[in-house]
């Protein structure tokens, strides 16, 4: 069984270094989106760079996309990044470049904030914790092996799983 409380209303996430943001409701067809937004443009990514590298270019800034770690490690960021580009309406402690005035959100300025490790792994734990909660309070009971109730462990689903489909593109390329 679970329960069907998922936030309705736009809500406040604390990251680390005194930043806030506020985030809209995470919605299935959101998380979809950017899930697959963020294969399309790994996939983009990929392919200039097996270009650029077959003619002779020198490729910088990016990891080895042919490394399967590298390969879902950079997934998950662009992940994150489009995750944080629909969610982050508003924040607090961000600051312009030039001044101490407020940074304005924009685009570039929450992929700037996402590509700061530890603000990453904050905002994407925080703000799909009570999808992942979810799952896990509507795993199924099952009985143990002593014939009394008990739990299989669920595992939180891995947001990174398009990655295993590129492989083959690197194949279809050589």
């Amino acid at each position: 069984m679970i329960r069907l409380n998922l936030p309705k209303k736009s809500r406040w996430i604390d990251l680390p270094l005194g930043v806030r943001v506020l985030v809209k409701p995470l919605s299935t067809p959101v998380y979809e989106a950017c899930r697959f937004e963020a294969d399309r443009r790994v996939r983009a990514i990929r392919s200039e760079m097996i270009e650029a590298k077959a003619a002779g270019a020198t490729v910088e800034g990016l990891p080895d996309l042919g490394n399967d770690s590298a390969l879902a490690g950079f997934s998950q960021f662009i992940f994150t990044q489009c995750l944080a580009c629909e969610a982050i309406e508003e924040w607090e402690g961000v600051l312009c470049l030039e001044s101490d005035d407020p940074a304005p959100v924009s685009h570039d300025g929450i992929n700037e904030l996402m590509r700061i490790h530890a603000m990453a792994d904050s905002f994407l734990d925080q703000y799909v914790r009570d999808y992942t909660q979810l799952l896990v309070e509507g795993k199924p009971s099952v009985p143990g092996s002593n014939g009394t109730s008990g739990t299989e462990e669920t595992a939180v689903p891995n947001i990174v799983s398009d990655a295993e489909k590129i492989k083959p593109l690197a194949a279809e390329e050589k």
